[in-house]
């Protein structure tokens, strides 16, 4: 009766995905902040400490006489052949030649300015209109410098190496004045140091990320730019993208130069893990799975090797950072996982509406191919915790479902589970669960997996049930999940409409929202034969005990016997007993008659024809019994009368009425009925072997009369 699959196919969330930046490491493209290119001295050769000029320098001329071409400082257009061979690649080409400073027109040896660079160091005064200076102006001080000029560190401060700005105007071949009498090798790694660049020389970023400053975005490698969000510079309008010139850099990369070590912290699952600024995009997308551990409030601990990762042992770049590498093994998560929760579901919204037992994960944290799965919720998708604190490698609680097959424990939360939520049996799981098989029984197929016991690395234990016909096993639905019938049944419930094959409501009687099935049929998944009684006393009569809360079976409750039916039910005849055609009593399910059809005898012959039909005495009624004669009928334990045919039910021969002369009005019987009135009856008008009975004559309640 129940007739539809319990549960569809389960494939739950599996993972959820941590991805970690690949890291802010050092670039080929060389440091981000000053240039090292801005070597600006004379090309010499090997000597002494006195001069060894390769070159003889340039003759003064008068800038004035000459083509301008910076509008940022002084600055004139010097023919080629005027311009020192080793000044020209650091120079920008004007029409002709080369945009040289003023200074240097007027004097080709000058000397440039000593000035404090970064943290103290040595520096010296060069031209804006020099381009690389051009390019890190928000980055270098004027200082003591002139207001065209400013003042470039003798040594980078990011990877310790000679910029030569300390160089220009002094020919000789000794060691760079850089303040330093030996110029450093390289880079310190990790650097520990004073900051090499002062953060703030930048602005902050905008809109807010607490620890981070706005770096123009010549200061910023391009293989870089993509790990890091735009900050609009102080001219940008509030309404769109316009002025988007630099990148939102940690404090900690800027003041490093890159080459600062992010500190060591706990990451999900006990995994090794780095603390890296929630201003990295990707940082910020998981910000609310990864744990702060040991972190600063605007940093998370990003984990070297993301358990929860399809591969967890390939690197996710957060311990890779600079010369950083981890120093653990990749954590392997076991499954079944019953670990520490590799995310706090409570760091996410409740589910809306209320679903126990499961918060609102962002979409960007559910597979695209899962979200089909998972009920929606404000800006995500409600998934049950276990799955989320367990990264999707939780292995639901074993149960006993439908039909005793064997099940596993899902939250009511999944949209496939709170559609069976009635049928589903609640088993041994908690409140918020039901126990759906691992194959479902009632299915088409009972044979291919629902999927709910193949979540992380589950799978079945048993073999699929196989309803058997008759199904006499453990019920496949509980007919008391149902309300019951109304008006009252007993041994029915009202089963709702959607589980009710339109075919068979006909038959059903209604109640609010349904029809009242039998509980046997809906127990057993309308797999149900009813018990074999008698519905007559001829023994060759076969039928089945069927329920009064079928309407059939009530409409003729005063014709049919209890026999061994069980209280509630009444004994239905496999046949018509009149016509001898089915009933359908005996065909439900698997079931079939046992016996030939049976059909009462026929009786009262008239000329080759019978005209009456043998009826067991007991369902004669009393007072008529003794007007019936027993004819040809049988003697055997049914103790049959012969009942003419226009009185059975259902009768296609009509009673026929007549006039009896003086004595009006009078009904047609039949000469195989025993009336005894003390006077002369007649044919009259009535059909052949029947007499005119007047109806003032006739016993009370004579048909046709």
């Amino acid at each position: 009766m129940v007739g539809r699959a319990v549960v569809g196919a389960l494939v739950v969330i599996s993972s959820v995905a941590l991805v970690i930046p690949a890291g802010c490491s050092a670039n080929a493209d060389g440091p981000p902040l000053v240039g090292t290119d801005l070597d600006v001295s004379s090309s010499t050769s090997s000597g002494g400490d006195a001069a060894c000029t390769t070159s003889t320098p340039p003759p003064p001329m008068d800038p004035t006489t000459l083509p301008s071409c910076c509008t940022a400082g002084a600055a004139h257009c010097v023919p080629t052949a005027d311009v020192d061979p080793s000044l020209a690649s650091q120079l920008a080409p004007c029409t002709g030649g080369y945009c040289v400073p003023d200074p240097f027109i007027q004097n080709p040896s000058l000397v440039p300015a000593t000035c404090t660079a970064f943290n103290g160091t040595p520096g010296a005064c060069i031209s804006v209109c020099v381009p690389q200076v051009q390019q890190y102006l928000s980055l270098l001080k004027q200082g003591t410098c002139n207001s065209d000029e400013r003042c470039a560190p003798c040594i980078n401060p990011l990877d310790d190496s000679d910029t030569g700005a300390c160089d220009v105007g002094k020919h000789h071949c000794g060691a760079s004045d850089a303040g330093d009498s030996t110029a450093a090798e390289g880079g310190m790694c990790p650097y520990t140091g004073p900051p090499k660049v002062d953060p703030t020389s930048f602005a902050e970023c905008s809109p807010a990320c607490a620890g981070s400053h706005c770096v123009p975005s010549a200061l910023v490698p391009p293989t870089e730019q993509s790990q890091l969000v735009q900050c609009p510079t102080a001219g940008a309008d509030a309404g769109g993208d316009a002025g988007l010139d630099g990148y939102c850099v940690p404090d900690s990369f800027i003041a490093s130069g890159g080459e600062g070590l992010p500190p060591s912290c706990t990451s999900v699952a006990g995994a090794e893990g780095r603390c890296l600024s929630t201003c990295i995009p990707m940082v910020a997308g998981e910000q609310s799975v990864l744990p702060q551990a040991t972190c600063a409030s605007t940093e998370r601990c990003a984990p070297c090797f993301n358990p929860a990762a399809s591969d967890p042992t390939a690197p996710t770049g957060a311990c890779s950072i600079a010369c950083d590498q981890p120093t653990q093994a990749p954590t392997i998560l076991p499954c079944p996982y019953t670990g520490a929760p590799l995310v706090d579901p409570t760091t996410f919204p409740a589910c809306s509406p209320v679903c126990g037992g499961a918060h609102c994960l962002p979409t960007a944290l559910v597979p695209a191919s899962q979200q089909s799965q998972l009920a929606t919720c404000f800006g995500g998708y409600c998934a049950p915790d276990s799955l989320i604190a367990s990264g999707g490698k939780a292995v639901p609680a074993s149960c006993t479902s439908v039909a005793g097959a064997e099940g596993r424990c899902l939250s009511r939360c999944l949209p496939v589970v709170a559609a069976d939520v009635t049928e589903l049996p609640q088993d041994t799981c908690a409140a918020d669960e039901r126990c759906a098989p691992c194959f479902d029984p009632t299915a088409a197929d009972p044979t291919a997996p629902t999927g709910a016991c193949s979540i992380a690395c589950d799978k079945p234990a048993r073999p699929p049930v196989l309803l058997t016909c008759p199904w006499t096993g453990p019920p496949v639905v509980d007919p008391a999940v149902f309300a019951a019938c109304s008006p009252a049944c007993s041994g029915a419930h009202c089963v709702p409409s959607a589980l009710v094959p339109s075919s068979q409501q006909s038959q059903l009687a209604a109640c609010p929202g349904g029809f009242c099935a039998p509980d046997p049929v809906t127990a057993s998944d309308d797999h149900y034969v009813p018990p074999t009684c008698a519905p007559f006393a001829d023994p060759a009569s076969e039928g089945r005990c069927q329920s009064t809360c079928l309407p059939s079976v009530l409409q003729q409750s005063s014709q049919l016997v209890q026999d061994v039916c069980p209280s509630g039910d009444l004994c239905a005849p496999c046949t018509d007993p009149f016509k001898g055609t089915s009933t359908g009593a005996c065909t439900l399910a698997c079931d079939m008659p046992k016996k030939p059809p049976f059909t009462f005898p026929l009786c009262c012959d008239y000329q080759g024809q019978t005209q009456g039909t043998c009826v067991p005495k007991s369902l004669v009624p009393s007072g008529q019994q003794a007007n019936l004669q027993q004819d040809v009928c049988p003697t055997n334990a049914a103790s049959y009368l012969c009942v003419p045919d226009e009185y059975l039910p259902d009768a296609t021969t009509p009673v026929s009425t007549c006039t009896a002369g003086l004595l009006g009005k009078g009904t047609c019987v039949s000469k195989c009925v025993s009336i005894s009135l003390g006077v002369a009856l007649s044919q009259g008008t009535c059909p052949s072997n029947h007499d005119c009975v007047p109806c003032s004559l006739a016993p009370a309640g004579t048909p046709g009369c």
